[in-house]
């Protein structure tokens, strides 16, 4: 292609389209790159399809998440903040909702709302889509981008790497923005899992998939010392546990085992409720009916392991 495009985006999830948006002008032409046949492949699973676009958290809430290399983002937050994520799509018609933890969702439960908004606004501003595109390669001559796919080759002033890490490679995010990088220069930090599930080769745990756990406190500790706990909502998977509580502490739970140490794990099932207290339900429930298997006590003492509320 002898065009020369002001601006190349290279992938078409959240990042690439809404980098896409903010790029075009009146007067620019703005091309999107994507090796799926489709754009959003990660969005549509993201919060058990649901979508958790934002959360409701203060900018210095966000930063501490991300612990001591957590700084970097003032600079993208003050330009473009979580209220100008909300304000953003309630403005193109979706309704949002905040849900425990200051997690915003679409109302209507469906990540797709939020990826047809994002298409319709790459629509409405003409910005170029082009579907099954992979890069193979990208290079710079003469303040010039070459991006060679396999299919074309294009040119661009400017050019936006937005892949994704190697998160899911099934989706697409499966590193190739690490190898472009590297080809100009740039230093890659090894990366390390984050707001990812937690696998255990316990097989006491993995026969407990599919059962979710809602009001309860989860820490992990090492040498005897706990080191993050959170409280909220968790799950059984077949391979170990997820869910909002579990992803958070990820991170740290990772670092831990990076360097050898060994993890365990405790979760508090009813942590409103005191020993004392505990003790005596189970005696009313063994008392009220003793010929009852020692199992099936289970379900009254922890509210059919859903907890609605607190005691």
């Amino acid at each position: 292609m002898s065009d020369i495009y002001d601006t190349i985006i290279v992938g078409a999830g959240p990042a690439g389209m809404m980098a896409g948006i903010s790029a075009k002008k009146e007067d620019n032409n703005v091309l999107i790159l994507e090796k799926n046949s489709s754009a959003g492949v990660k969005l549509l699973l993201t919060g058990k399809e649901r979508c958790n676009v934002t959360t409701t958290k203060t900018t210095n809430e966000i930063v501490e998440a991300f612990g001591p290399t957590g700084k970097f983002l003032y600079g993208s937050l003050s330009r473009f903040s979580n209220k100008d994520v909300i304000n953003f799509f309630e403005t193109r018609g979706v309704e949002l909702k905040e849900e425990r933890g200051k997690r915003i969702f679409p109302k209507s439960d469906n990540s797709r709302d939020i990826l047809n908004c994002l298409l319709n606004e790459l629509i409405r501003s003409k910005v170029k889509t082009f579907y099954n595109a992979t890069v193979i390669s990208i290079k710079k001559e003469n303040d010039i981008f070459t991006i060679i796919s396999i299919n074309a080759i294009y040119k661009a002033r400017n050019l936006i790497i937005t892949t994704g890490g190697v998160s899911y490679p099934e989706t697409g995010s499966s590193g190739d923005g690490y190898k472009f990088a590297k080809t100009f220069g740039h230093k890659i930090i090894t990366p390390m899992p984050a707001l990812t599930p937690l696998i255990t080769n316990d097989k006491n745990v993995t026969t407990l998939s599919g059962l979710s756990l809602k009001n309860v406190n989860i820490s992990f500790s090492s040498t005897n010392k706990v080191f993050v706990k959170e409280f909220g909502e968790m799950l059984f998977t077949h391979r170990g546990i997820s869910g909002p509580i579990v992803l958070k502490c990820s991170r740290l739970v990772y670092e831990h085992i990076n360097v050898g140490k060994r993890v365990t794990c405790r979760i508090d099932m009813k942590p409103k409720l005191d020993e004392k207290i505990l003790k005596r339900r189970i005696i009313n429930e063994i008392n009220n009916e003793p010929k009852k298997e020692y199992k099936n006590y289970f379900p009254a003492l922890i509210g059919e392991f859903k907890g609605s509320s607190p005691l």
